[in-house]
């Protein structure tokens, strides 16, 4: 898997006002005191000692000027204050994001978890954890989450990419994409066979290939035009396969999982790092809402174990000139899974599930605009 995984990867604004009122930080008989921010008294409370010391690296906390946000409409005013700055990544108190959003929150200060929910939405967030719990699927964040004070702290970078897209979609600035052309683009092919099961003499790029053909007859008959990355198995250079995609409205990557954990299941969905500057991030609000509605969509079909939706700095998707996801359909290195996705019978429920999720995706950009 970590062959698989390099072979992919090349490597790896707002006017907003700050509210601090210092007391003293010291330590004494191993006791930390920290700040009182957001004007809430009460000590810092983080999981470990490692934590702890971040709150000693807190850079000089400042106003910041204008800076403008290609993703908030500047009209909407939904930019919470104050925030707090930990090692020169920008906070924000939950407490606040919700009031910005117009969320309902159910807060447990005792353990730092807090359930929010907007119409029927709902997003746990526990701090200490680097992923939120949406609906039932972990969508992973750029930053961990932290506990300070009695309110969990939400990065700005994940407040605007993560949170408004799933709870407040309306205040994205960014012209709403449609969704027409779709490129399909199955994984390896020709020299490179991908992942293998030697043992059932399954190929990744083999069973990839097979569904992408069933995916896009299936798209086809739901009208919508598809090209394929590669229809035979041929080779096709990772830094060709955005290319396809010039006039496409979606970019679907198609591969199967491996680890040498044989037990290893489930699907995950993967979308580009969204702190990293790629093209293919001017699209993340819609990476997100295509890598979401397509996972949750499999995992009604298929019953697969959801793994959520994470990020990853894969070739296929940096350039893209549109929105993209990369799809890995299951675990080709558990036996039970790899004859699942080798089945013809089980491919139908896998193709209904994908089929599912794109054109929940593209109901979804309607609403939208």
């Amino acid at each position: 898997m970590l062959k698989k995984w390099k072979r992919r990867r090349t490597s790896e604004n707002v006017k907003e006002n700050i509210f601090l009122r210092y007391s003293l930080i010291y330590v004494l008989g191993g006791v930390l005191v920290c700040p009182q921010v957001f004007g809430e008294a009460g000590n810092s409370k983080f999981g470990s000692l490692g934590k702890l010391v971040d709150i000693l690296k807190i850079g000089k906390l400042k106003t910041c000027g204008d800076e403008s946000s290609s993703i908030i409409s500047p009209q909407k005013g939904i930019t919470p204050s104050p925030f707090l700055t930990f090692a020169g990544i920008r906070y924000l108190s939950l407490s606040d994001i919700v009031k910005s959003l117009k969320c309902s929150i159910v807060l447990n200060n005792s353990n730092g978890f807090a359930k929010i929910t907007k119409g029927g939405a709902t997003v746990q967030l526990t701090a200490g954890q680097s992923y939120i719990l949406y609906q039932t699927s972990k969508i992973y964040l750029s930053h961990e989450l932290k506990f300070n004070l009695g309110n969990i702290l939400v990065s700005y970078d994940d407040y605007l990419k993560v949170l408004v897209p799933l709870l407040a979609i309306n205040l994205i600035a960014e012209k709403t994409p449609v969704l027409k052309t779709i490129v399909l683009d199955p994984g390896h092919g020709g020299k490179d066979p991908g992942a293998i099961n030697a043992r059932l003499n399954f190929s990744e790029k083999m069973l990839v290939l097979q569904m992408a053909m069933l995916l896009k007859a299936e798209l086809v008959k739901r009208g919508y035009a598809v090209i394929l990355t590669r229809e035979t198995d041929s080779f096709v250079e990772l830094k060709d396969r955005p290319t396809k995609a010039g006039r496409a409205d979606l970019f679907v990557s198609l591969h199967l999982n491996s680890a040498t954990n044989s037990s290893a299941q489930g699907v995950e969905i993967f979308t580009l790092r969204r702190t990293k500057n790629f093209s293919g991030n001017t699209f993340n609000p819609w990476n997100l809402m295509a890598a979401y509605s397509v996972l949750s969509a499999f995992e009604k079909t298929t019953n697969f174990s959801n793994r959520g939706v994470k990020m990853a700095e894969f070739v296929v998707l940096k350039s893209l000139p549109c929105p993209g996801i990369l799809v890995e359909l299951g675990f080709i290195s558990n036996d039970a899974e790899a004859k699942k996705l080798a089945d013809a019978a089980f491919q139908r429920k896998i193709i209904q599930g994908l089929a599912d999720g794109i054109v929940k995706y593209g109901e979804n950009l309607k609403k939208k605009r």
